[in-house]
């Protein structure tokens, strides 16, 4: 659990810095635009993905109330580059989901 502590602390942080980044924006099309914010706000969100990943099953389930199944859609969505990144969902978890995430955690 320790380790998994590390990892909620990089969450947080990932999230925190999310939302400083858009704070002053108002759309997806802002963010898009906004190449250095946009290159840092797709990153933070890889971070989060990768580190929910890996989090222990007995943390995971000390925190039933988050939906961790939807990270592997937000890291298809959003950190894809393959895909081409969603700028929409992004958009969209940052303004309904991290902050409820984040006073979660």
């Amino acid at each position: 659990m320790n380790t998994d502590k590390r990892y909620i602390l990089q969450i947080k942080e990932a999230i925190a810095r999310i939302l400083l980044f858009t704070e002053t924006m108002n759309s997806a099309d802002e963010l898009k635009g906004h190449t250095l914010a946009a290159d840092a706000v797709i990153m933070n969100f890889i971070l989060i993905a990768e580190n929910v990943h890996k989090l222990s099953a007995e943390t995971k389930n000390a925190y039933p109330d988050i939906r961790w199944e939807n990270f592997n859609v937000a890291e298809q969505k959003i950190g894809n580059i393959k895909l081409g990144i969603d700028y929409d969902y992004a958009w969209k978890t940052i303004k309904e989901d991290l902050q409820k995430l984040q006073d979660k955690l």
